[in-house]
């Protein structure tokens, strides 16, 4: 069961990513940005993600992994939550980039999570490479 909350996270995170860039041209136009402001949509949610990655990762080791992730997939969904409501632009990019700090904490709680549920050398090997795979 962490294995498939630790896959689905990874096909959350490419989802936000690569929706975001499909639909780039059409939030765009109807928030009439530059292309250097619609760049941003994708950009904010990167950047904070790749900053707080480590930060993430250390909170999950002092703290448990299982609500790390947990409040991590809450924060993303929170966040993404009020984009879906939101019809100012400048809103929409500070809540990208609020919703990538969420994020960051879910890659290495999962990863977290695997290790230590899959006890065995070879099924955690198995189970890890699923993970980075998918």
């Amino acid at each position: 069961m962490p294995l498939t909350l630790a896959l689905f996270r990874k096909f959350f995170d490419v989802y936000l990513s690569s929706a975001t860039i499909i639909g780039i041209a059409t939030i765009s136009q109807d928030l009439a940005m530059t292309p250097a402001e619609a760049s941003w949509l994708i950009n904010a949610y990167t950047l904070t993600l790749a900053a707080f990655l480590l930060a993430a990762g250390r909170i999950s080791d002092m703290f448990s992994a299982k609500w790390t992730f947990v409040c991590g997939f809450a924060w993303v969904g929170l966040f993404c939550l009020g984009i879906g409501f939101s019809r100012n632009k400048t809103t929409i990019i500070v809540l990208r980039a609020f919703s990538g700090i969420g994020a960051s904490a879910t890659i290495p709680a999962a990863l977290n999570l695997i290790v230590h549920l899959f006890p065995n050398d070879k099924e955690r090997a198995r189970a890890i490479s699923m993970y980075v795979c998918a």
